[in-house]
């Protein structure tokens, strides 16, 4: 099981639901937030306060206010995660890149 809830409380979540938590928990795992094993001993709500605190840290002023985060569905705030979290991850991949045409913008204007 990856999370502290009951088979019978999942059971009730509808497709959709469940889809959310599935991206809110590959996400903390993928941002090495939690491990998969820490994961499986919180509930779903624990992952989604996971979520509202590291993003609560990472964006300081967009975000100082507890209950914007808490009042999210699961997809809004797993989609907010990935809006600090993404630049964050890619940061040499997007700095290469910008480089790349950097460069390729010195060749054609020097042409």
């Amino acid at each position: 099981q990856r999370c502290g809830n009951t088979k019978a409380f999942l059971q009730q979540l509808s497709d959709g639901k469940l889809a959310e938590h599935v991206l809110l928990y590959q996400w903390l795992v993928e941002a090495r937030i939690r491990t998969r094993a820490e994961l499986a001993q919180m509930t779903l709500e624990e992952h989604r306060n996971t979520a509202i605190v590291e993003t609560m840290m990472h964006q300081p002023k967009k975000y100082s206010d507890i209950s914007q985060l808490q009042r999210l569905t699961t997809w809004e705030l797993t989609a907010v995660a990935h809006q600090w979290w993404l630049p964050q991850r890619y940061q040499p991949l997007i700095q290469a890149m910008t480089n790349v045409n950097s460069v390729d913008d010195n060749k054609a204007s020097s042409s």
